[in-house]
């Protein structure tokens, strides 16, 4: 790079620069220790062994000012070198510095490929969805047109593998959505409320093969299920052995092994503005949780798991006109 060509260089003048520095400084280190005071005691013996009328010879003034000169430039010399400010240390620090800022970018770069890759996967994922709803609402449509008959069981199953098929969607990406691993015992649940028994039942889950499906029922207002159906209101918790109101009910999931966070989401009628009061019971709660602490994060699930809901408020409600428009063509029971 550049940059390291600079470095490169900048060392390589500095080498050439000090070693003729240092050659001068040992030169003049001999001339003030040895030569110099050498040539004085020479010079002064001289004076001394001249007689009183004779005169001084003009070769010692000649040697004197050489002596002079020669002195006067190796002084000036080790004042100069004392004087030198070296760009060697600041280049170095700098090295430092860029070598930190690559660090820095670095780090950036890889949380912006974690970024597009979770981005990536999230549109995917609500392209894929949108594709199940697209195809499941018009598998309704086409049953109204055609007056196809059909028994409750059947009729059941048909809604019921569609709700699969959205679920399994998020379960099969849940490490690269949610980042789940194989400690976090994933359970990804659907929620739907029966109004008969003014119950929340489970119409799908998909969880770890160590948990045990034990579907609990949930009463508006019970458990993080039934809070966030009552409210309309998203219920997160990071951790919720931290939290002495909902760790009595950590063991919805079923299993041994209680969960430590969740995310329950309701899922409101498309007509629904979340006013607790406006008498408009929200369809179901789509819940997910996890027996690893801190495994959902708003900025992260937030926004993509509110578009998820819709896909499913959207066939929730298809299922129901479906239902109050052709009941007779259900055998049997109208009621899904």
């Amino acid at each position: 790079m550049v940059f390291d060509e600079f470095i490169k260089k900048a060392k390589e003048n500095n080498n050439i620069s000090d070693d003729l520095i240092n050659r001068v400084l040992f030169f003049s280190n001999i001339w003030t220790t040895f030569f110099a005071p050498a040539l004085i005691g020479i010079g002064i013996s001289y004076l001394y062994t001249l007689d009183k009328d004779e005169n001084i010879s003009w070769v010692f003034w000649i040697l004197l000012i050489m002596f002079a000169t020669v002195h006067f430039g190796v002084a000036f010399l080790q004042h100069l070198n004392s004087r030198k400010y070296s760009l060697v240390s600041e280049v170095l620090g700098l090295e430092n510095e860029v070598q930190k800022t690559r660090d820095n970018l670095a780090k950036h770069l890889h949380a912006l490929k974690d970024v597009s890759n979770l981005h990536a996967n999230q549109t995917t994922t609500i392209f894929c969805l949108a594709n199940i709803v697209d195809t499941a609402v018009g598998e309704l449509h086409e049953m109204e047109l055609n007056k196809t008959r059909c028994s409750v069981d059947k009729f059941d199953d048909i809604i019921k593998s569609r709700y699969e098929q959205m679920i399994r969607l998020l379960s099969l990406e849940r490490e690269a959505l949610f980042g789940y691993t194989s400690e976090s015992l994933y359970n990804i649940a659907l929620y739907h409320y029966d109004k008969s028994d003014e119950k929340l039942k489970v119409l799908v889950r998909d969880c770890d093969n160590r948990l045990q499906k034990r579907n609990r029922e949930w009463g508006p207002g019970h458990g993080h299920v039934g809070l966030a159906f009552l409210h309309k209101r998203i219920k997160i918790c990071p951790d919720i052995t931290k939290s002495n109101e909902l760790m009595n009910y950590s063991d919805a999931s079923g299993g041994e092994t209680k969960y430590k966070s969740f995310f329950s989401i309701p899922i409101l009628r498309c007509k629904d503005n979340g006013d607790v009061g406006n008498g408009e019971l929200p369809f179901g709660v789509l819940v997910l949780t996890s027996a690893t602490s801190e495994q959902f994060e708003d900025i992260r699930d937030l926004q993509f798991l509110n578009i998820v809901v819709k896909f499913f408020a959207i066939y929730l409600a298809a299922v129901e006109a479906f239902l109050a428009h052709n009941g007779n063509l259900i055998e049997g029971d109208d009621d899904v």
